[in-house]
C-alpha cells in the first residue's frame, strides 16, 4: 500500500465520493487505489484549470476524456471490491 496522503489523493477522492455517494462505504478501501486517485486529482486539476483559463481545445478534450476514464475505472474498482474485499 502506498502513503495515501497527498493532495492530489485526497482532492480525487473527495471529487469521486462527491460525484458518487454510494462509493462512501467503500472510501476506507481507497488506498488500494492510491496512484490511480492521484492521476485523478491531477487530472481534474489540470482539467479545471484550462476550463477557467481556457487554451487548447484539444487539450482540454484530452483531460476530459482522461478525467471520465480514470473515473470509470475507480467506480468499477471499488464497486467490485465491495463484493470481493475484506
Amino acid at each position: 500500500m502506498e502513503n495515501a496522503s497527498s493532495e492530489s489523493f485526497g482532492f480525487g477522492l473527495a471529487a469521486l465520493l462527491k460525484l458518487h455517494p454510494d462509493l462512501q462505504d467503500q472510501a476506507h478501501l481507497a488506498t488500494r487505489w492510491t496512484e490511480l486517485i492521484e492521476a485523478y486529482g491531477d487530472a481534474l486539476r489540470l482539467r479545471d484549470d484550462l476550463r477557467t483559463k481556457g487554451g487548447d481545445s484539444m487539450l482540454l478534450e484530452h483531460f476530459e476524456q482522461t478525467c471520465r476514464e480514470l473515473e470509470d475505472d475507480l467506480q468499477e474498482s471499488l464497486r467490485s471490491c465491495r463484493r470481493t474485499c475484506r
